[in-house]
């Protein structure tokens, strides 16, 4: 019975990776590299700026990438 809980515990685990290396806003893409999550946050990499400008965003909301680019 451990075993049938360990699979599906494995199964859950490999689905939120999964959806953890997602970019959540492709239409970025073109202004941002995606860099990973940080907690609730996720990580940009402004492409447009000269120095490594890492931008972070709560994961449900685009707003400061956006403002960054204005």
């Amino acid at each position: 019975m451990e075993t049938v809980d360990n699979t599906v515990n494995s199964e859950n685990d490999e689905e939120k990776m999964e959806d953890e290396s997602e970019n959540p806003w492709l239409y970025l893409e073109e202004f941002f590299m995606y860099r990973g999550k940080q907690g609730d946050s996720v990580q940009m990499q402004c492409k447009l700026c000269l120095t490594a400008t890492i931008i972070s965003a709560y994961k449900t909301s685009a707003s400061n990438p956006k403002k960054h680019i204005s």
